[in-house]
């Protein structure tokens, strides 16, 4: 009998512990900001992500940012860098109802305009393309203004679609890796850095990538010191470095 008695109340557990994992994945499946749950069990560094924005992509990051806050793991909260335009935006959304929301104005980071005359010098084919040059080099100096030893960028065209978590159990980070592979980027890097070269068969160039705050302060001063490559400041000695 009590064997018996035993087996019933393990199948009532069991199907106790069940419907509780059900309510919990429908919990995580929201269509709003404000049922989200934040906490998450287990976290090794709680991080920023870190989004260039511009302001036709505003209203897509807007719709786009419960998934950025419900699926990155440790997420502590949310930097957008862009224009003036997007500081209003931000604040006529009240983005910061739902989650931490930060914003820099990259005017602050980078001389935007030098930059774009830059780009523009170097080759008047790539003056399209200096709003790709300039995301990057925001994603690289946030790390002065960065408090934290870790941050996330991401691009803000793409999304994650399940929980992401981009450290191990021992905080050792994460990369994604591909096999795109594209060559100019390897003649580039040979003029800033020549002791360096193509080390593994695959690629690290990913939507998103964990960035070491330390590592990339030391290497954006590495560049600025280079008395070998042409120009004033670092980000400058990287576009004269550029392969066109």
């Amino acid at each position: 009998m009590n064997i018996i008695f035993n087996y019933y109340i393990i199948k009532i557990i069991l199907l106790f512990m069940l419907l509780l994992n059900i309510i919990i994945l429908n919990a995580k499946n929201v269509d709003n900001l404000e049922s989200i749950n934040y906490f998450k069990i287990k976290k090794i560094y709680k991080i920023s992500l870190v989004v260039p924005i511009i302001p036709k992509d505003f209203y897509k990051i807007f719709y786009n940012l419960k998934f950025y806050i419900n699926f990155i793991y440790g997420l502590k909260n949310v930097v957008f860098i862009g224009n003036e335009e997007i500081e209003n935006l931000i604040n006529e959304n009240k983005f910061s109802l739902y989650f931490p929301i930060n914003f820099i104005n990259e005017k602050v980071l980078l001389n935007v305009d030098k930059i774009k005359n830059l780009i523009k010098k170097r080759n008047k084919y790539a003056d399209k393309r200096s709003g790709w040059y300039i995301q990057q080099f925001l994603k690289m100096i946030y790390c002065m203004v960065c408090q934290d030893k870790f941050y996330l960028i991401w691009d803000s065209d793409t999304i994650p679609v399940k929980e992401v978590n981009m450290f191990s159990n021992k905080g050792k980070p994460f990369f994604d890796v591909k096999t795109e592979y594209h060559k100019q980027y390897f003649i580039t890097m040979k003029r800033i850095f020549p002791e360096l070269g193509k080390k593994y068969n695959y690629s690290f160039i990913s939507e998103h990538m964990i960035i070491n705050t330390k590592l990339m302060k030391n290497m954006i001063n590495k560049i600025a010191s280079k008395s070998n490559l042409p120009g004033d400041m670092w980000y400058e000695k990287i576009i004269n470095s550029l392969s066109v």
